[in-house]
């Protein structure tokens, strides 16, 4: 947990950083003092980016006055509340508000949503998580500081047939960043010599996991009525951490080892929605 936690911490440091080094050398051209405002649009809530910030912006400052220059910085933090039309209506908002330096687009389909309105204002947005391959955009206004899905799904692929996992069930998140990990683990993981892979999407904002759980239930059973033993069997989540926990919940009862990943650090990782869940004490698992 505190590892996922760090590398949060890191990448929007990161981000903020690298806006200010960035604005560093127009900066050096003013003398008078001055304060700086930057929109900061959380993916779905807002206290781990703001504690993010608070610490980050003693170092930018300190930075700042090892540089000569008389620039204090502000944040105006926003919250996407897990949606990307939210997410544009922040940027918006914040554009009214004459902000256009913007930290956001910690999740893809936040960030494709919103990137025609930041292009068209000439707006910046900075973001710390993005990975989709299709906003690899030539001399746009998105600056991302993740690598691409791209060499994260090889990986995955490597990681699952490396525990013996040769049927996989895949539920995923039915945004624009879900479908397109799907299909591209689908090709990696056959190439590595998995037997059959079957994939389960669902609406964002889905509270109610029954169905598509119960869809990928009764895959698992046929499997089990087949060739295969539960040890070769595994539950692949592309979904966010909220959602992701509320699956496993009603995925409790599955008779095989569950493969989860993790996409956004901010909330509880996996290993401790399985601890602090009766239902899976003394039931193996393995995380990715």
């Amino acid at each position: 947990m505190m590892c996922k936690k760090r590398l949060l911490f890191k990448a929007m440091f990161l981000s903020l950083t690298t806006m200010i080094l960035l604005l560093s050398s127009s900066l050096q051209l003013v003398h008078s003092a001055t304060t700086v405002e930057i929109g900061v649009i959380a993916p779905n809530g807002v206290n781990e980016y703001a504690a993010i910030i608070t610490i980050a912006n003693d170092d930018i400052n300190d930075y700042m006055a090892s540089k000569g220059l008389d620039y204090s910085f502000t944040y105006v933090i926003e919250d996407a509340e897990g949606q990307a039309a939210i997410h544009l209506e922040q940027v918006q908002k914040l554009r009214s508000m004459g902000i256009s330096l913007l930290i956001g687009g910690g999740w893809s389909s936040h960030a494709q949503t919103s990137l025609s309105y930041i292009n068209d204002y000439d707006m910046l947005l900075f973001s710390p998580s993005s990975t989709l391959l299709d906003l690899s955009i030539p001399d746009d206004n998105l600056f991302r500081l993740a690598p691409s899905d791209r060499w994260y799904t090889l990986a995955k692929a490597d990681v699952v047939w490396s525990w013996g996992i040769d049927a996989a069930i895949v539920i995923f998140r039915g945004d624009e960043w879900g479908p397109g990990i799907y299909e591209q683990l689908v090709g990696d993981f056959m190439a590595q010599g998995g037997k059959t892979i079957d994939g389960y999407g669902y609406e964002p904002g889905t509270s109610d996991f029954l169905d598509v759980v119960s869809a990928a239930e009764a895959k698992t059973n046929e499997l089990l009525a087949g060739e295969y033993e539960s040890e070769q069997i595994g539950l692949l989540l592309i979904s966010t951490a909220q959602e992701s926990e509320k699956i496993i919940l009603e995925a409790k009862n599955f008779p095989y080892h569950i493969q989860f990943e993790m996409v956004f650090s901010g909330s509880p990782t996996t290993t401790s929605i399985f601890h602090r869940n009766p239902a899976y004490r003394g039931r193996a698992f393995k995380t990715v």
